[in-house]
């Protein structure tokens, strides 16, 4: 089967608030997959001249993580990334006179290399790559970002120096046999509290689906009870931009959506046979 874009952004969607912008994919198939671009900070966006447009761009690549986030619902091959890049390379900063950037792919425990690093210098700046990934992928979400590497001096970041995209493509296509959206059976999540996974929980009337089992980093307020949780709690999170309008809608009414945790408990969660998970 060929593989053609599965989510492409051209960025003129792009949405901004001072250092980080965000902006969500095109599907071609929007039953199989869904996705969206945003950073860390060291934007926002900007307006490139000649016909360009709009760029998705961030400075201190590195301190700064760009990364863009996609949900299967069906198993999928995913060929490689496609994009058009401008990057500069001044004297005296740690991209002089040339730097890698590493993709990385976090499939839940953490990020891992994926395919070749992509050479950046004046020469190559405002063409257009494709970094191979050749991966197949189950069901569930994804996080890709791309990682500063060989920079001058062994610097931790890019400085003020900018790397920007545009015309971004996620190829690759459902693999042969897979079962169609409204077929598909959300595979079980890991047990609860040591393992991850996901799990679909009910919030203010609504279904959140595919929110992730984590262990939080920081303290938060529960969305299902509002109970205030301390960090190393077990939660399943859901962030703001992967929620849906009629979502955002329901839990949120007119406040600012903000990213959705939930604590939960071994009943949240099932094993292989759809048993819940004991107790430890």
């Amino acid at each position: 089967m060929a593989d053609a874009p599965l989510l492409f952004w051209d960025f003129e969607n792009v949405m901004s608030d001072r250092g980080v912008s965000v902006a969500v994919g095109v599907p071609t198939d929007p039953a199989l997959v869904s996705g969206f671009v945003s950073q860390t900070g060291g934007g926002p966006s900007e307006v490139f001249g000649s016909g360009v447009g709009t760029v998705f761009l961030t400075r201190h690549l590195g301190t700064n993580d760009v990364f863009l986030w996609f949900t299967l619902t069906r198993p999928a091959h995913l060929a490689g990334l496609t994009f058009r890049h401008w990057h500069n390379h001044n004297p005296g900063y740690p991209t002089c006179p040339r730097y890698r950037v590493q993709l990385q792919l976090d499939s839940g425990d953490g990020y891992e290399n994926v395919g070749e690093p992509l050479e950046l210098c004046d020469d190559n700046s405002g063409g257009t790559d494709t970094v191979a990934v050749g991966r197949d992928l189950e069901p569930g979400g994804y996080k890709m970002r791309w990682h500063p590497k060989g920079l001058k001096g062994k610097a931790r970041d890019t400085s003020s120096e900018f790397l920007a995209f545009k015309n971004l493509a996620l190829n690759g296509h459902a693999l042969a046999g897979a079962p169609r959206a409204a077929e598909v059976h959300r595979a079980p999540a890991a047990p609860c509290p040591s393992g991850d996974g996901y799990v679909d929980i009910e919030i203010a009337g609504v279904l959140v689906d595919g929110m992730k089992v984590m262990g939080s980093k920081f303290g938060g307020k529960c969305a299902r009870t509002g109970g205030k949780f301390e960090a190393g709690a077990r939660i399943a999170f859901k962030h703001r931009d992967a929620l849906s309008a009629p979502q955002k809608a329901t839990i949120f009414g007119t406040k600012k959506p903000t990213h959705l945790a939930v604590l939960i408990s071994p009943a949240d969660c099932t094993t292989a046979d759809g048993a819940p998970v004991p107790d430890e």
